[in-house]
Formats: structure tokens, C-alpha cells, sequence
């Protein structure tokens, strides 16, 4: 019983730390690629606006380990991750209002451009949802798909798209659209696979 549950945390463990382990050998291919081909101050401005994401960790309001915690006791998993998820889409919604006002706002004052402001606020909408999706895959025990998600969101977004840039100049504001993107199909591949044999009506 002890060697199958130890076996099990280190299974666990290993699952934890391998998206970590991936994305630094990813990074460590990309960054040269990406200081090669596009300079310092392009990368600059594309690690700023990853870096910006990371503001969504605090603008979920703790949704993410609530979510842990919840889903784990909760008796009915599915119905308590609706219920967190649409908790998530409300911030999410409220801190949309938000950005949409400083949107606006450069849109007379133009303190910066235009794409970088639109790209760091969906990123950081994406961000606030997928933390608490994290804390729903812990609740419910699905660690091997959630170290695939985290892998994806985190490592693969942020060390692939550079890659783009062997075959064709791009700018910071296109190689992190496609960073926008690969969140965006973590966030809704993810919610598939947690609800995949719920019927429609379950969402309303």
C-alpha cells in the first residue's frame, strides 16, 4: 500500500515538473532563433507582453485554487466546474470591461500601439480562464492531461512561434498572435474534454 502510494505521488511529481523541463529546452532552441533573426528589441517586446499574461494569475481572484479544492469534495465534479468555470467567465467579463476602457482610451491618447494592447488583454482573458481550468484538472485528478494543457499554454506558446521566424521575418505582434492562438485552442480543447459527454442543455 505505502510503495503503490509513493509510487503514485511520483508519478504524480513527474508529471508536475515535466512541462517545466520541456519548456526549457524549447527556450533554449528559441531564443537564440529569435535574437538571430529579429534582434533583442523585438524579443523584448514579445517576452513583455508574455510577461503581462502573468497578471491574470491574480486578476482570477483565487478562482484557480478554490477550484482544487471544490471540485475535489464536491460530490457532483461536473455541475461544481460549471459552476467555477461560469464564476471565471464573469471576472473574466468584468476585467474585459476594463481593458475595453483602455483600448478606448489609446485609441486618443496612443501611449502605445493598438495590436500590443489587443493581444495582452485577450491574452490575459485566456490566462484568467485557464487557471482556473488548472485548478478543475487537479480537483479531479486528471494529471497526465494536465500536464499536456500546461505544457501547451505555457511552454509550447511561448517557445514554438519563434520558430516561424527560420522561414520568414515577422514581427513581435504576429509571432505572439500565434501564441494568442494556442491558448485560445488549450482553453476551448479543454473545456471540450472536461464536459466531452454532457449534452447541451447541461451548459444553461
Amino acid at each position: 500500500m505505502i510503495r503503490k502510494s509513493n509510487k503514485k505521488f511520483f508519478l504524480h511529481s513527474f508529471h508536475s515538473s515535466l512541462p517545466g523541463f520541456i519548456s526549457i529546452i524549447l527556450s533554449l532552441l528559441s531564443i537564440p532563433i529569435y535574437l538571430q533573426y529579429a534582434g533583442t528589441g523585438e524579443y523584448g517586446n514579445y517576452i513583455f507582453l508574455h510577461f503581462l499574461s502573468f497578471v491574470a494569475i491574480i486578476l482570477n481572484f483565487g478562482l484557480g485554487k478554490v477550484s482544487a479544492i471544490a471540485v475535489t469534495q464536491s460530490k457532483d465534479g461536473d455541475n461544481k466546474s460549471l459552476l467555477l468555470l461560469k464564476k471565471t467567465f464573469v471576472n473574466s467579463f468584468i476585467v474585459f470591461l476594463i481593458l475595453a476602457l483602455i483600448l478606448i482610451s489609446n485609441e486618443f491618447f496612443l501611449f502605445t500601439s493598438r495590436n500590443f494592447l489587443f493581444l495582452a488583454s485577450f491574452s490575459i482573458i485566456l490566462t484568467i480562464i485557464f487557471v482556473t481550468i488548472e485548478g478543475i484538472f487537479q480537483g479531479r485528478k486528471l494529471f497526465f492531461a494536465l500536464m499536456l494543457i500546461n505544457l501547451f499554454f505555457y511552454g509550447v506558446s511561448l517557445s514554438v512561434p519563434p520558430l516561424l521566424l527560420i522561414t520568414q521575418y515577422a514581427s513581435y505582434t504576429t509571432i505572439f498572435f500565434l501564441s494568442v492562438v494556442i491558448k485560445a485552442s488549450v482553453v476551448i480543447i479543454s473545456i471540450f474534454y472536461l464536459f466531452k459527454r454532457k449534452p447541451l442543455n447541461f451548459f444553461f
